[in-house]
């Protein structure tokens, strides 16, 4: 995170402040590094939402960016952000291609090393809140990936109480078809409303 994006967000600190009607604000912010928040003083389970937009795919390994944001949440606490995966995992040799990482290509996280990843560190109650597609228009990038289908998907996590679900030899949720008919009754939502 740079200096400039902070600024920007201080300049909506008092929006939110006053949109969720609170006397003083709750908010803080600090720089530093997704996969070393402990260096930038935020302490175990004291975080409430983590947001990032296009971040995690940049970063060489997941698995201590996923740790440290399963650290400071709190329990309940949200991990809500959008990033580019794959529906296979990207081979080493790509990994390494600048151009592909100037895509935000190269590092799309694989979707069940990811589903695997979040239940390890205690984040396995999540779900896609959007998703698409992402059309790889440019015939040498296209070439260079080969068949590898790239999705924008925007993820929420929450993370559960420690030991919930454990020993129960599952997982992923069971699916019997369950179906819910929505009748509009949330204002902001009437057309429709996307459960994660």
């Amino acid at each position: 995170m740079t200096d400039e994006q902070l600024a920007v967000a201080r300049q909506h600190e008092e929006y939110h402040r006053e949109k969720f009607g609170l006397e003083k604000s709750n908010v803080s912010f600090r720089k530093g590094f997704i996969e070393n928040l402990k260096a930038a003083n935020v302490e175990d389970s004291t975080v409430d939402v983590v947001v990032s937009n296009c971040v995690i795919n940049l970063a060489p390994s997941k698995v201590p960016v996923i740790a440290e944001i399963a650290r400071v949440l709190k329990t309940g606490g949200e991990l809500y952000f959008s990033d580019v995966f794959a529906d296979r995992r990207i081979p080493k040799h790509l990994q390494q291609d600048k151009v592909l990482f100037g895509e935000c290509l190269s590092g799309a996280l694989y979707l069940e090393d990811f589903r695997r990843l979040m239940a390890s560190v205690g984040l396995g109650g999540w779900g896609v809140v959007e998703a698409r597609e992402l059309d790889v228009e440019n015939p040498e990038i296209a070439a260079r990936v080969g068949p590898i289908r790239f999705y924008s998907l925007t993820v929420r996590a929450v993370k559960l109480p420690s030991g919930a679900g454990e020993g129960e030899g599952e997982d992923l949720p069971e699916d019997y078809g369950q179906t819910a008919i929505y009748s509009g009754s949330i204002p902001e939502q009437a057309a429709e409303i996307c459960v994660g």
